[in-house]
């Protein structure tokens, strides 16, 4: 699967990414996260995506962004899911 950056160039899909960002997201928010979880969390986010786009279909930035957060939301990781909002605008600049 390919991945639609904001400067308009495609990169693989890296799912070390999505569970990075979901950790960074748990540290700001000090809610400790296990392996196991993040492991859980990464694989739907990339479940939901390749049901939208299937496994050689193009995403972008903003529709992982949005998944991640309704994963992080239907997990019962709301401190994450508000957390993730704000490390990703922090990080965007």
């Amino acid at each position: 699967m390919q991945v639609i950056k904001k400067d308009g160039r495609l990169q693989s899909l890296d799912v070390i990414k999505i569970r990075n960002s979901i950790l960074g997201a748990s540290i700001d928010s000090d809610t400790i996260i296990n392996e196991a979880d993040l492991k859980v969390l990464s694989s739907r986010v990339l479940k939901v995506l390749q049901g939208i786009r299937g496994d050689d279909g193009i995403t972008s930035t903003y529709e992982i962004f949005a998944i991640i957060i309704e994963t992080l939301n239907k997990d019962g990781f709301n401190d994450i899911a508000m957390s993730y909002l704000g490390y990703k605008s922090n990080n965007d600049r």
